[in-house]
């Protein structure tokens, strides 16, 4: 499968590629490749927090799924809490606080962060502008171990 990407002169192009292993689920067909963009996801709304799905959404043939997240400045998520899957955000825009396990991180444009099994989390708009980031998590599949899946 080939494609191509194009640059145009309407300003900066960012481009992330989350690049993994595919889980199959016999007798379900392989999703087609996708690119997700927010001006074609629709935006959903929860108090100072919103989001854009991007790709994957209640899709039973996609093992994982891409939203952009966005807090306004000095909101945060509700609760503190803990997923059953793998998963990574990407600061786009913004900083914030996140407590992850027993440890704080301060998160700014730019940086990454992979999330384990099973850790406590948190997210806290800190900076005077909205706080966006992308969130890709693995979905419809049992949890399984890095060493399980060969990575």
């Amino acid at each position: 499968m080939g494609f191509a990407l194009a640059a145009t002169n309407e300003g900066e192009a960012r481009a992330i590629w989350v690049k993994r292993p595919y889980v199959a689920v016999p007798g379900v067909a392989w999703p087609p490749f996708g690119i997700g963009h927010r001006k074609d996801a629709p935006r959903e709304d929860s108090g100072p927090r919103w989001r854009h799905v991007l790709i994957g959404n209640k899709d039973v043939s996609m093992d994982f799924e891409i939203k952009m997240i966005a807090y306004a400045s000095g909101a945060h998520y509700w609760c503190v809490e803990t997923h059953i899957m793998e998963h990574g955000l990407v600061m786009l825009r913004g900083q914030a606080l996140q407590p992850l396990g027993r440890d704080w991180h301060e998160l700014r444009e730019g940086d990454f962060v992979w999330m384990g099994l099973y850790p406590p989390q948190q997210i806290y708009a800190t900076g005077n502008e909205v706080v966006e980031y992308l969130l890709y998590k693995d979905v419809n599949r049992d949890v399984t171990s890095p060493h399980e899946r060969g990575r």
